[in-house]
């Protein structure tokens, strides 16, 4: 390992790893970061945009985890930044598969003002996390906020490059 190699990385990365099968390791960032402490490898908090109060933590492979990982990267260089496209600068996203639907236009005028462009995986994605995040803190709401909610959260994960739990988790835990 050389002096300037990385040997430090986010559950995003790792996770991103773990999806191209470069290490055995969850595929979604939350599993990613969850193994990495219950594995405990050295961790750091470092500043980012976006992430929880403003920091993410960062994890340090055991040797033989890192030498495969850069490896890896040494004959990938750009993978990370392949990896996670547009959403690169924004390491709290998790992706989610790229939609090959067009995105719908609502003309309805019944429909809030946020509802005018809707990515139909993006909200599926969120309306699956709504559901599991009201259960998880044992709530319940009526339809018509339940939809605003989605409609709501969709916006806010949609600005944010991708599907975020911890939207969901803040929009959720203000209901009533």
């Amino acid at each position: 390992m050389k002096s300037g190699d990385n040997i430090w990385f986010s559950s995003v990365q790792l996770a991103l790893l773990g999806r191209v099968g470069v290490i055995d390791f969850p595929r979604s960032d939350k599993n990613a970061r969850e193994k990495a402490r219950a594995l405990t490898w050295k961790s750091r908090e470092v500043e980012c945009r976006g992430g929880r109060k403003g920091y993410m933590s960062q994890f340090q492979p055991p040797g033989d985890v890192l030498e495969v990982i850069q490896s890896f990267l040494k004959e990938n260089p750009d993978f990370f930044t392949k990896a996670k496209g547009e959403a690169k600068d924004k390491p709290h996203s998790k992706p989610y598969p790229v939609s090959k639907a067009t995105t719908l236009t609502l003309k309805s005028s019944g429909l809030p003002p946020y509802a005018d462009a809707i990515d139909p995986l993006l909200m599926h994605h969120v309306m699956i996390a709504v559901d599991e995040m009201l259960k998880k803190h044992g709530k319940a709401i009526d339809s018509k906020k339940k939809a605003d909610l989605v409609f709501l959260i969709h916006d806010c994960c949609k600005a944010a490059g991708g599907m975020d739990d911890a939207i969901v988790e803040r929009f959720v835990s203000v209901t009533g």
